[in-house]
C-alpha cells in the first residue's frame, strides 16, 4: 500500500469543491443532484479509505490475521499500515456510523408526529407558518394565520412552492446531504447549500406554475417579513435558507441550460465517481491480495 492509495479520496474532495459553484451555471434542479451526488461520493470515498487503513492495520497483528485467514508473508509492514493507524481508522469508522445513525433517527422521530397529513392541512397558530410534510403522498401543513395575511394569488404561490417538495422530494436530497454532514462534519456547508438549492428549485417550480417570477419573489419577501412562527425540525417552510438570495435570484432572468454547462457538470459528477471507484478498487485489490 502507498500514499497514492489517497489520491482517489482527494479527487473526489476536488471535485465535490468544484460543484459548489454549478449553482451559478446552472439550474437548482441540475446543482441539487450535482451537489448531491458530490455529497455522496465524498463520503463513500472517504469511508473506503478507512476501511482499507483498518484492514491493513489490523492485518499487521498476527493473532488478527489467523483468525481471519491473512497469508504471514505479508507480516511485518507489508500491508502499508501500522495497527495504530488500523484503529484509529476503525474507531473512526464507528464514530462517523454512529453520528449518520442518530441522524437518520432523529428524522424518523421527527416525522412520526406528521405521519397523517395528506393534502393541505390548516391549522389554528397565532403566527404564519407553512411548510412541506414528507410522505405516502404527504401533504402541506398552513396556519390559519397565514391564510389571512394573503390573497388569493400569494397563495397559489405558497402551495405551489410546498407541493414541489413533495412531487420532486426534495426531502431525500436534503436528508441525505445532512446524514453525510453529520457523518462528516466539514460537509456542513454543503448540506446547508442543497438545503438552500431545493428552495430555489421549489421556488422556480412555483414560478412556472403561477406565470410570475415577480409574484413569487414578492410573495416570499412578504412572508419573510411576517412575525412567523418556528418550522418543526427536519420540515420544509416556506422562508428556509438565504431569503435574500432566493428574491434576488428570482428577480433575475432564470438560467438556461446549455450543452457546455450540461457537459460540465456531468463531468465533475465523473470525476467523483470515478475517483471513488477506485477507492472501493483499492479496497477491493487489498482484500484479495491479502487471502
Amino acid at each position: 500500500m502507498s500514499i497514492a492509495i489517497g489520491f482517489p479520496l482527494v479527487t473526489a474532495l476536488v471535485a465535490l469543491a468544484a460543484s459548489w459553484f454549478v449553482p451559478r451555471f446552472a439550474r437548482p434542479a441540475t446543482a441539487v443532484w450535482a451537489l448531491t451526488l458530490a455529497i455522496v461520493l465524498a463520503v463513500l470515498a472517504t469511508l473506503t479509505l478507512l476501511l482499507q487503513l483498518s484492514a491493513a492495520g489490523l492485518s499487521e497483528v498476527p493473532v488478527i490475521a489467523d483468525v481471519i485467514g491473512w497469508c504471514r508473508v505479508l507480516y511485518g509492514g507489508q500491508h502499508g499500515a501500522t495497527p495504530i493507524v488500523g484503529v484509529v481508522s476503525l474507531l473512526a469508522l464507528g464514530f462517523i456510523g454512529w453520528r449518520i445513525a442518530s441522524h437518520v433517527r432523529r428524522v424518523r422521530s421527527g416525522m412520526r408526529q406528521f405521519s397523517g397529513v395528506t393534502g393541505v392541512e390548516v391549522v389554528d397558530l397565532d403566527r404564519p407558518l407553512a411548510f412541506a410534510v414528507p410522505g405516502s403522498p404527504g401533504g402541506v401543513v398552513i396556519s390559519r394565520s397565514m391564510l389571512d395575511e394573503l390573497d388569493r394569488d400569494e397563495r397559489s404561490v405558497i402551495l405551489a412552492h410546498e407541493n414541489a417538495h413533495l412531487r420532486y422530494h426534495h426531502h431525500v436530497f436534503v436528508h441525505v446531504a445532512g446524514a453525510c454532514s453529520a457523518g462528516l462534519p466539514f460537509l456542513s456547508p454543503f448540506a446547508r447549500k442543497v438545503a438552500y438549492l431545493t428552495e430555489r428549485w421549489a421556488d422556480e417550480f412555483a414560478a412556472n406554475r403561477v406565470g410570475s417570477r415577480d409574484l413569487v419573489a414578492t410573495t416570499i419577501a412578504r412572508v419573510a417579513l411576517l412575525p412567523n412562527a418556528i418550522a418543526p425540525l427536519h420540515t420544509q417552510a416556506l422562508v428556509s435558507g438565504d431569503v435574500v438570495g432566493r428574491f434576488e435570484a428570482l428577480e433575475s432572468p432564470p438560467l438556461v441550460s446549455t450543452p457546455r454547462r450540461t457537459i460540465a457538470v456531468g463531468l465533475l459528477v465523473a470525476v467523483a465517481l470515478v475517483a471513488t471507484g477506485f477507492q472501493v478498487h483499492h479496497l477491493v485489490d487489498f482484500l484479495s491480495h491479502s487471502r
